[in-house]
Order: C-alpha cells, then sequence, then structure tokens
C-alpha cells in the first residue's frame, strides 16, 4: 500500500514537473525583467524580430522562434493579457481568448424560438381553413 502511494505521488509530481516546463515565460522570451515598462517590452520585441526573422535568419528554427516572440508581445503588450497572463499563466490567456471567441447565448432564446414556430404553424392552419371553405 506504501509502494502504491509513492508511486502516485512520484507521478503526480512529474506530471507536474512537465506541465511547469511546457509552459513558456513570455518574459523570458523577450529577454525581460516582469517589472518591464511597456517600452522596455516594445524595445526587447524589436530588437529580437529582427534578430529572428526568417527572411533575415536562415536557421532552421528562426520562424518558431519568430512565431513565439510576437505572440510574447502579443501578450505582454496588452495590459489585460499582461494581467491575465502574470496571475494564471499562459493556460489563462488561451482560456480567456477561447471565451471571447464563443457565440453570447441569450437563455430566452429558447422562448423566441418556440414562439415563431407556433405563430408559423397557427399562420398555416389559417391558411389550410382558407383553402378547405
Amino acid at each position: 500500500m506504501l509502494q502504491l502511494s509513492m508511486l502516485l505521488l512520484f507521478v503526480t509530481l512529474s506530471l507536474l514537473l512537465c506541465l511547469g516546463l511546457a509552459a513558456r515565460d513570455y518574459y523570458k522570451v523577450l529577454g525581460v525583467k516582469r517589472n518591464a515598462k511597456s517600452g522596455d517590452i516594445k524595445r526587447a520585441y524589436r530588437k529580437l524580430s529582427l534578430k529572428y526573422h526568417p527572411d533575415k535568419n536562415s536557421s532552421p528554427d528562426a520562424a518558431d522562434k519568430f512565431a513565439e516572440i510576437g505572440t510574447a508581445y502579443e501578450v505582454l503588450s496588452d495590459e489585460e493579457k499582461r494581467s491575465l497572463y502574470d496571475r494564471g499563466g499562459e493556460e489563462a490567456v488561451k482560456q480567456q481568448e477561447q471565451r471571447a471567441n464563443q457565440p453570447q447565448h441569450d437563455p430566452f432564446d429558447i422562448f423566441r424560438l418556440s414562439a415563431l414556430v407556433e405563430w408559423v404553424a397557427v399562420d398555416v392552419l389559417n391558411k389550410n381553413k382558407e383553402l378547405q371553405m
């Protein structure tokens, strides 16, 4: 029983470590401190984007690095996204973007649709009665 508990603890810690390492630190990507001003972030982005631009850098990973720099700048240059990133990391920003892209539903739409169906049904019945006369 103790061995099973230790194994589960090891597996859990290993997964958490892998997840922690997989998440990108946008501040490290741009090479700025967490308390960097927007001007510092912009300067770092411009410098790195020139360095890793695929047209100027022929290394095979330049395009990926350039995209990563762009993503980091997109998040850190927007105050709302940056605040969200600081609180919850990359995953929090992705979740917020997914929620923003979902269509907003009005909970009363179901009643409006049923009223429309009822209105059409009544209209069809009235037309049938007119034709029968």
